[in-house]
């Protein structure tokens, strides 16, 4: 076998397998990064205030959740009072 031989085989197969597998790694690490932030944005409206009613129809609104018929949730009070920025007036 010759060397251009060598060449192309190994070619072909860095192509066959490496490029589903930086794919597969790529795709998952996505997914990982999208559930670190949205798991941030969660700790976010908590620390806000937000009702977990409130941060459920937030993920719907996004996508990440599938639209149900939920009833409002009427007697849960909010968990805590809302913090406003110290800078505003």
């Amino acid at each position: 076998m010759h060397d251009e031989e060598m060449i192309l085989v190994l070619a072909l197969m860095t192509g066959v397998f490496g490029l589903p597998t930086i794919w597969v790694i790529t795709h998952y690490a996505y997914l990982a990064w999208k559930q670190w932030q949205a798991t941030a944005l969660v700790r976010d409206m908590l620390n806000r205030g937000y009702t977990a009613q409130e941060i459920m129809q937030m993920f719907e609104v996004l996508g990440h959740r599938e639209r149900k018929q939920i009833k409002p949730i009427t007697d849960v009070p909010p968990a805590k009072p809302i913090r406003q920025p110290a800078y505003s007036p």
